[in-house]
């Protein structure tokens, strides 16, 4: 089935009592409102492409909210984060990352070597890179915070 990456942009004050100590059911709630991304599974690349390495960058930002589940907690990004992250990465165009795109350094590709289905693959994770720097902008300019979660 694999691991897909959802985040939801929310008012602050509805993540007020969220913390390590919550259910999965209140952060599933959660997840279903705001306004929602889905990077599905490639949200690897993005991290990889926006931050440079899995280690750096906004996809895995935050801190832990809620349950260990399969793939861990989910992330809770403050306002203040979503404008840090916003400023460092939602301003990374289309063009800037094709020039980011190195096949040879990501970490996870689902496919080989073939030049039609590289060039869609990187078409693709590049509009994926792009959609998820709008959604940091918006949510940095309407003061939201950001829940992310991988299921």
């Amino acid at each position: 089935m694999g691991m897909y990456y959802r985040a939801v942009a929310l008012e602050p004050l509805k993540v007020l009592d969220l913390s390590s100590d919550s259910t999965r059911e209140e952060v599933d709630l959660l997840m279903d409102q705001g306004h929602a991304i889905d990077l599905g599974k490639d949200f690897l690349e993005v991290q990889q492409l926006l931050g440079g390495s899995l280690e750096e960058g906004p996809v895995f930002a935050g801190r832990p909210v809620g349950p260990e589940g399969g793939y861990g907690p989910a992330h809770l990004m403050t306002p203040d984060l979503v404008d840090e992250l916003a400023a460092r990465y939602g301003g990374v165009t289309p063009a800037e990352a094709k020039r980011r795109f190195n096949w040879d350094e990501l970490t996870f590709s689902p496919i080989g070597e073939d030049d039609y289905e590289a060039e869609y693959f990187k078409e693709a994770v590049v509009s994926r890179v792009d959609e998820f720097a709008a959604f940091l902008r918006s949510a940095a300019d309407r003061g939201d915070v950001i829940l992310a979660q991988i299921t």
